[in-house]
């Protein structure tokens, strides 16, 4: 999968674009299919370092999402969760 990885902290510079293997979903768990992505002021702070409570490099900036969910085996249809 196409991803932006941080492998060190820093600026902007660190943002840098590769190629993931594909996670999967465990038990109790949905996998999206992330169309698009935010990096927000928080994600600035883990990229630089500064984020309360550390962080572990390498990580995968942007909890802000837009995607589809993906059933997987086993997983019962859910219908409309409401959002």
């Amino acid at each position: 999968m196409r991803a932006v990885q941080v492998t060190e902290f820093g600026g902007p510079e660190v943002l840098v674009p590769t190629e993931l293997d594909a996670p999967t979903a465990g038990p109790g768990q949905l996998l999206v299919e992330v169309s698009a992505a935010g990096v927000n002021f928080a994600d600035t702070h883990r990229t630089d370092g500064s984020y309360r409570g550390g962080v572990t490099l390498p990580f995968v900036p942007g909890v802000e999402i837009v995607g589809r969910t993906r059933l997987r085996p086993g997983l019962v249809n859910y219908g409309n969760a409401g959002w």
